[in-house]
């Protein structure tokens, strides 16, 4: 997937949508990635955002 989601990813702002979310889970060395891509609907406009976590997986000494 790229960094920048298409324009045609999302639908059309439908009336009464006000929030688009995709979640997208990958395993990395570190433990476990949840990506979470969100557009947000204004009147006449959309703005997307990107947030990434990391859930750490435990060492083998124990949770750190």
């Amino acid at each position: 997937m790229s960094k920048t989601l298409p324009q045609n990813f999302f639908p059309d702002n439908t009336e009464g949508v006000f929030r688009q979310e995709m979640v997208t889970w990958e395993r990395v060395d570190q433990g476990i990635k949840r990506t979470t891509h969100v557009r947000n609907f204004t009147d006449c406009d959309h703005y997307d955002s990107r947030t990434s976590e990391i859930f750490l997986k435990e060492s083998q000494y124990g949770k750190q």
